[in-house]
């Protein structure tokens, strides 16, 4: 297998967007597999049962991503979020970056619509084709990250189900400690769309999540950063 897409969701209606775009790709379906953690879901995905929340963690999201990890076939895994919409050759420029340079991780650019409108356009658009970013600005949202270096560090983290976000730049933090770099294509432009305020609560979980961030990217650089084994080793 060459591709593993992955979407760690439980929002039906987003998977369907995701859904109608992946039927239209000119990767041939053959090479590619989608891997769903979260509703069951028809179509052309695979089902991976939720796992259950632990006690104080606020959501499941970390523990979705490495059930979907564990469970690919695929060389390259591509990050699809739900209610995210992309162009039909989007999984054939990330496979060809892939065959390029292994050792590379790619992100595409988004537009954001609410309410039928743009809301948000990623400034980074106006910038060069593909240009090396900070590990830290990597987008999960649709972006590519070979399977051995998810592996290698043993995925994300679950502490972070405890707060939010935040998670996707410690894991790129740690892959870009073993050497491996990130980009960005402005080639890759894809549309999402917001479906829901997060509310007082998440913001201050945010809070923690940037308190954790910090302090796990300082035992990183001193090299005490613990190690993880969410993800199997090959």
């Amino acid at each position: 297998m060459k591709i593993s897409v992955v979407s760690p969701s439980n929002r039906s209606d987003g998977l369907e967007i995701v859904s109608k775009c992946l039927m239209k790709q000119t990767f041939s379906n053959n090479d590619f597999e989608w891997l769903i953690c979260g509703p069951t879901f028809t179509g052309i995905s695979y089902h991976i049962p939720e796992p259950k929340k632990k006690k104080g963690d606020f959501y499941n999201l970390n523990k979705a991503w490495n059930a979907c990890f564990n469970r690919a076939k695929g060389e390259l895994i591509v990050s699809i979020v739900d209610y995210t919409e992309f162009e039909p050759d989007t999984l054939a420029k990330l496979w060809e970056h892939y065959v390029d340079n292994p050792t590379v991780c790619i992100s595409g650019l988004g537009v954001q619509y609410k309410d039928g409108k743009i809301s948000w356009v990623d400034p980074r658009i106006e910038r060069n084709s593909v240009y090396l970013i900070s590990p830290v600005d990597m987008e999960l949202r649709l972006a590519s990250i070979p399977r051995r270096a998810i592996q290698a560090v043993g995925g994300m983290d679950e502490e972070y189900d405890k707060v939010v976000a935040i998670s996707e730049k410690e894991l790129c933090l740690r892959i870009g400690s073993l050497g491996y770099k990130f980009y960005v294509d402005k080639g890759i432009i894809y549309k999402f769309y917001a479906h829901e305020d997060h509310g007082s609560e998440w913001d201050r979980l945010y809070s923690k999540s940037v308190e954790m961030l910090n302090k796990h990217t300082f035992e990183l650089l001193g090299g005490t950063r613990k190690k993880l084994n969410y993800v199997n080793r090959e």
